[in-house]
């Protein structure tokens, strides 16, 4: 046998806050009670970033409007100024003006995409990499540059505002290999 059952109605009757009624002229006027007035009057705060981001990502982007970030998965690139920052992993915080960078492991556990921090003529390559564009500073772990004749490596690298770099357990070889100088 079937069995009918009857729901209670979710919906509930609001009542209309427009008002209608007719002036001593004859014109038909309204009034809107109980809303609140949407006009934001408080300033938005801007970033500080001042030049055209360019953004692209292999596999996806995900915005996160309410925090003001931006999350890049897959071969992912941002352009900004004479800046190129590519890796499996970017996400930007447009809050702090800052960006974080990483590779990403596979099925395997393998580590791939390890970020690649190109400024002007000077590239970077590391394991993780977090940068400022505000303040132009950065700091990169496990990183690997060339420098004139040779290679630079080091565990952790600060970059400063000057294009001076700070560097923890570095160290300085004329052998290219990434994995074993």
């Amino acid at each position: 046998p079937q069995v009918e059952t009857q729901l209670p109605d979710t919906i509930t009757k609001q009542p209309d806050t427009t008002k209608i009624f007719f002036d001593p002229k004859g014109e038909i006027k309204t009034l809107i009670q109980d809303v609140k007035d949407t006009i934001i009057t408080e300033a938005k705060e801007r970033t500080q970033i001042d030049a055209l981001v360019e953004r692209t990502a292999k596999d996806s982007i995900v915005q996160d409007l309410a925090q003001k970030k931006v999350y890049m998965f897959g071969e992912a690139e941002i352009k900004y100024q004479d800046i190129t920052l590519k890796a499996a992993f970017i996400q930007v915080d447009f809050s702090t003006n800052t960006v974080f960078a990483s590779g990403l492991k596979d099925s395997t556990g393998k580590l791939y995409g390890n970020p690649e921090f190109t400024e002007g003529d000077q590239t970077f390559k590391s394991r993780l990499m977090s940068y400022n564009f505000s303040t132009k500073q950065g700091v990169i772990t496990d990183v690997m540059t060339k420098d004139d004749q040779g290679y630079l490596h080091g565990e952790r690298v600060k970059k400063m505002e000057d294009n001076t770099i700070n560097m923890l357990h570095g160290w300085y070889s004329t052998c290219s290999n990434e994995t074993d100088p």
